[in-house]
C-alpha cells in the first residue's frame, strides 16, 4: 500500500492504467464513492509498491481510540467496516448535570448496536452547564458523581471512563486530586480511567507527571494548542513532536495516547482578528470542495498539514486547513518514535475511509 498525490489532468481511469489497479479497487479503498471527484494534490492510498519510492508502513503495535458522534444508523455501518481497527470507542453526549448526575445525549440503541459488534466502550463525560472549577472544588459533588459514574459503566456495559479535556485542562493541581478520588474507588474495580488533556494548559508543568503516575492512560490533546481563532493547521507535526518529546521524559510513554482531529476549520478571507473561530469541516467535504471550485489542495511540509485556498459561487474567498491520511500518516509515525500507547481520533461526526486502510495496512491493532 502507498500513499500517491494525483496531479492535474489525473483521473481514476489514468491511474489505474499506471499502477495497474481495478478502478474498484482505488474507489474501495479510498471510500470515493459512485461518483468520485479528484482534486490536484488529494493523497489515494493504492494497495500497490509498484513504481514509486516510498517508506514501508511498518506493522507496529497500537492501540486507536475514537471519539465519535454516531447515530444508529451511521454506528451500525461504521463497526461493521472498521470495529476491527479500534480498541476503544468513545460516543459523545455524557454530560455532568449540576447535581451530579449524567445526562444522557445519546440514543441507548446506539450502544446497542455496538455492543452487537462487540466493540469496547468508555463512558467519555464532561461538564455542560456545570462549572468546573465548583466540580473540582466540592468533594461531596465529586463522590455524587463517582456513584453516578458506577452505574452508568454498569447499566450501559461501558468498558471504562474518559475524562474530557473540559474537565481536565483548568488548575491541574485540583484536577490531579480529582483524579485521585476517582482511582481510589475504581482502579480496585480494574475499571481503565484515561484523561484527556489540553496542552495548553499541562506543557511542562509538573502535574502532567503525577497525572501519569496516578491514572492508566493520557490522551495529550496536541491539536488543543494551536485550534484558534486564526488560519492555522489543526495540529502541527513540530508542535506535537515537542509536546511528546517533553511528555515521555514525565510520563511512561506506554501510557500516552496522540490526541488528533480527523476534521480541519475553513475560514472566511480576508480573515478578521476577532471575528471567531474557523468553520469545523470533515476532510472528505475540503477534499470535494478543491475538486468541485477547481482548487489544488496545497501541502505545508513543516506542519505536515494541507490546506486549500479557494472562491466559492458568490466569488467569496476561503481557506481550510485540514487533516488527510497523508498528514495523520506522519503523525501516527511519531507514536512510533516515542514508542506510544496509540492515537486517540476525534472525529467528530465525519468518517475518513481511507484513514482505516491506513491502519489496518500499517499496524496491528491491540483490542
Amino acid at each position: 500500500m502507498i500513499i500517491y498525490i494525483t496531479q492535474d489532468g489525473d483521473s481514476l481511469f489514468s491511474i489505474s492504467e499506471r499502477f495497474g489497479l481495478p478502478t474498484g479497487e482505488i474507489i474501495e479503498a479510498n471510500g470515493l464513492g459512485t461518483h468520485p471527484f479528484l482534486a490536484a494534490g488529494q493523497p489515494l492510498l493504492l494497495p500497490t509498491n509498484n513504481g514509486l519510492k516510498t517508506e514501508n508502513i511498518s506493522k507496529e503495535q497500537i492501540q486507536v481510540i475514537v471519539n465519535a458522534d454516531l447515530d444508529g444508523f451511521r454506528a451500525d455501518g461504521f463497526i461493521k467496516k472498521n470495529g476491527g481497527l479500534i480498541s476503544f470507542l468513545c460516543p459523545s453526549g455524557y454530560i455532568i448535570a449540576s447535581d451530579g448526575s449524567i445526562e444522557a445525549q445519546g440514543d441507548q440503541s446506539v450502544l446497542d448496536k455496538l455492543h452487537e459488534h462487540k466493540v469496547s466502550l468508555m463512558l467519555h463525560i464532561d461538564c455542560g452547564e456545570l462549572s468546573t472549577a465548583r466540580l473540582l472544588h466540592d468533594d461531596d459533588l465529586q463522590r455524587t458523581l463517582i456513584k453516578n459514574i458506577l452505574r452508568q459503566i454498569k447499566e450501559r456495559g461501558f468498558s471504562g471512563l474518559k475524562i474530557g479535556s473540559g474537565i481536565s485542562s483548568l488548575d491541574p493541581p485540583a484536577v490531579v486530586r480529582f483524579f485521585r478520588n476517582i482511582m481510589r474507588i475504581l482502579q480496585p474495580l480494574k475499571i481503565h480511567v484515561t484523561a484527556e488533556l489540553d496542552m495548553r494548559d499541562w506543557y511542562g508543568r509538573q502535574s502532567l507527571e503525577t497525572m501519569g503516575n496516578i491514572i492508566d492512560a493520557v490522551i495529550l490533546k496536541t491539536y488543543g494548542k494551536n485550534q484558534s481563532d486564526y488560519p492555522c493547521p489543526p495540529a502541527p507535526f513540530g508542535v506535537i513532536d515537542e509536546i511528546l518529546q517533553n511528555a515521555v521524559g514525565m510520563i511512561p510513554p506506554e501510557k500516552i495516547f496522540i490526541g488528533l482531529p480527523v476534521y480541519g476549520q475553513c475560514w472566511e478571507l480576508p480573515y478578521t482578528p476577532g471575528t471567531g473561530r474557523g468553520t469545523i469541516i470533515g476532510g472528505d467535504a475540503a477534499v470535494t470542495i478543491a475538486a468541485r471550485s477547481g482548487a489544488k489542495i496545497e501541502y505545508d511540509e513543516e506542519s505536515e498539514t494541507p490546506y486549500i485556498n479557494y472562491s466559492d459561487e458568490n466569488n467569496n474567498r476561503h481557506t481550510i486547513w485540514f487533516e488527510d491520511i497523508r498528514s495523520i500518516y506522519f503523525k501516527l509515525r511519531l507514536a512510533e518514535k516515542y514508542k506510544l500507547g496509540g492515537v486517540c481520533l476525534d472525529m467528530r461526526e465525519y468518517d475518513a475511509p481511507p484513514l482505516w486502510k491506513l491502519i489496518d495496512c500499517g499496524y496491528n491493532v491491540i483490542k
